[in-house]
């Protein structure tokens, strides 16, 4: 604790130096005769559970996060057509030394401190490194970088190119545009500025390559679950079932929290301990990426037509048995041998194996946003909406089924708890329908209410795979349905001279009847400040009560489904910001 002080102290220090510096703009240098432009920030943030403990300590009441963060954003100009871009960030969270006496976070999350205490690695500190050379016809850049296709809120359709990184408030953190939490890769782009053609105006060809760089999500399971001795009592309370006499000690794995900290997760039940083999893609040719976006306008609309071929990013585990153990493959002779699990005819320790799947995924969409003139006035509004869609096809997308391991009918016939995981493909078709409108509205006379309705749906093509569902997260039993609908809302006005901005966004998944609402009021204090506060607000899954195939059939209640998975991490927090 002494040294946490000293550093917070140091941090206050800073800051108060700094309050005596320039009013919070880019920077314009003269080095060498070359133009540099510079700024950025330090930020700190305090996020704080509202929930009691879980039952099954999924999460950490009261503090749980001080993230903290130092970013810089420089720009050389060479000439008027070359420039260098370089965005460096340190982002940590100081949860890890001001928690060092908690013996609840030090006991299941601790373990995190190595992977989410600070980033570290180079590819975390560069953000972003390219060039960009640009003239009347024609621009490229090469580099780092991140690349932003569509405009939904809380959801993703056509932002695809980059994965999220989620290991920080998973993905509730940057919800208005993901610029904070999308991890860069190595792109070269290239766009081609062709005129009028036809009808259409401000048309541009713009061409992108990956040559390799791939990057994860992230692993929604740590690489080895421990098996730990719970009471099938437990086991058969988290799920609703009846404990049938004389069945002890079922294995539980429960190592997620020490590989994601206090966002990770929860953990699924599995009835031996389980190990997940991944690994990251080679940085090679043959794993290059390619797409390609056309960008026109016609009749004051605005449209792109969009191809990507890459690998999937989305936040869905997919995983395989590992074939070649004993038992068909089922089990295997764990060579950590730290679980509890034996054979009794050799007596060694047996877990799970599985193997974790990136596939390739291939999808052409498109972005459509045009003003609908005349319909302010109708609404007796000066501003008039823009509407906004997007939209994709997925061909042959990757999904997990279940595979039962006996077929018989009776007891031995039962999927359940020992089931496998198989990969299918399936078509998907994803899209969305909003609108943008800057309102008047009585709450606020002086300035105009910002407001954003945007309706999803996901339509999964043949969406079976024999008597088997497919599964939206391999580990757990959700289903994908057929036709899936969100809806999302964003609200935001400004008070006191744009000194105050409060704003509402509130996602809903009808399907599961679960949502979030994330509400928080930002302020502008003078030239450097940006303090802000929030509160988000995660609802379980009211669809909680589903069948699963045995003998006999079992009706078990599980709130763990789309965002139901956080509902124990309801989070309020403090953020200080200061602009350089």
């Amino acid at each position: 604790m002494r040294k946490t002080r000293k550093f917070i102290f140091s941090m206050v220090l800073l800051l108060m130096v700094l309050s005596f510096a320039l009013p919070a703009a880019a920077q314009i240098y003269n080095v060498g005769g070359k133009e540099v432009t510079a700024d950025g920030f330090f930020r700190q943030e305090f996020l704080f559970n509202t929930n009691g403990n879980s039952k099954y300590n999924t999460n950490q009441t009261g503090l749980n996060g001080a993230y903290q963060m130092w970013l810089v954003d420089t720009n050389l100009k060479w000439n008027d057509n070359l420039e260098f871009r370089g965005i460096f960030r340190m982002w940590g969270d100081l949860a890890y030394y001001m928690l060092k006496d908690n013996n609840h976070f030090q006991h299941f999350f601790a373990g995190s401190e190595r992977q989410l205490a600070w980033d570290t690695n180079w590819d975390q500190i560069v953000r972003e490194l390219y060039f960009t050379y640009s003239n009347d016809k024609i621009l490229f850049r090469a580099g780092r970088q991140q690349i932003g296709w569509g405009e939904a809120d809380g959801l993703r359709v056509m932002d695809l190119i980059n994965p999220l990184d989620a290991r920080r408030m998973f993905q509730f953190y940057d919800t208005e545009g993901y610029e904070e939490v999308r991890i860069p890769k190595l792109i070269i782009k290239t766009e081609f500025y062709t005129g009028n053609i036809w009808k259409f105006y401000d048309t541009a060809v713009e061409l992108y390559w990956n040559p390799g760089d791939i990057k994860r999500f992230g692993d929604l399971l740590p690489p080895h679950l421990d098996a730990q001795n719970r009471p099938w009592a437990e086991w058969a309370d988290k799920f609703g079932v009846v404990a049938p006499g004389g069945v002890t000690n079922p294995s539980w794995p429960n190592d997620m929290g020490n590989q994601w900290g206090a966002w990770a997760p929860p953990t699924p039940s599995a009835p031996v301990p389980v190990r997940l083999f991944t690994k990251e893609k080679a940085f090679k040719i043959s794993n290059s990426e390619f797409g390609t976006r056309i960008k026109l306008s016609i009749k004051d609309t605005f449209i792109t037509l969009n191809y990507w071929r890459g690998w999937d990013t989305s936040d869905h585990e997919i995983i395989k048995s590992h074939k070649g153990g004993i038992g068909g493959g089922l089990t295997h002779i764990d060579p950590l041998g730290n679980n509890p699990i034996t054979l009794a005819m050799i007596g060694a320790p047996v877990a799970v194996w599985f193997n974790k799947v990136q596939p390739r995924m291939q999808v052409v969409g498109f972005t459509l946003s045009r003003e609908l003139f005349g319909v302010g006035p109708l609404f007796c509004q000066v501003a008039n909406p823009v509407l906004r869609m997007e939209g994709l096809y997925s061909f042959n997308q990757t999904f997990n089924t279940e595979e039962g391991i006996f077929d018989g009918p009776g007891p031995t016939g039962s999927p359940l708890p020992l089931a496998l995981f198989k990969t299918v493909k399936r078509d998907q078709i994803r899209y969305m329908v909003g609108f943008d409108w800057s309102m008047d509205i009585p709450w606020n006379s002086r300035k105009s209410t910002f407001v954003s309705g945007q309706f999803f749906h996901i339509y999964t093509r043949g969406n079976q795979f024999g008597d088997k569902n497919l599964l939206q997260l391999a580990p757990y039993d959700w289903v994908w349905p057929k036709n899936q609908y969100y809806m999302t809302w964003l609200m935001r006005t400004e008070y006191l001279n744009e000194r105050v901005v409060p704003s509402v966004l509130y996602v809903q998944d009808f399907h599961t009847r679960s949502g979030w609402i994330k509400s928080k009021l930002d302020f502008k204090i003078g030239d450097h400040w940006r303090p802000e506060i929030g509160y988000l607000c995660i609802m379980a899954n009211q669809n909680n009560t589903r069948g699963l195939d045995g003998f006999p059939p079992l009706q078990v209640r599980d709130n763990q489904e789309s965002f139901g998975l956080f509902a124990d991490r309801d989070t309020a927090w403090v953020r200080i910001q200061y602009q350089f």
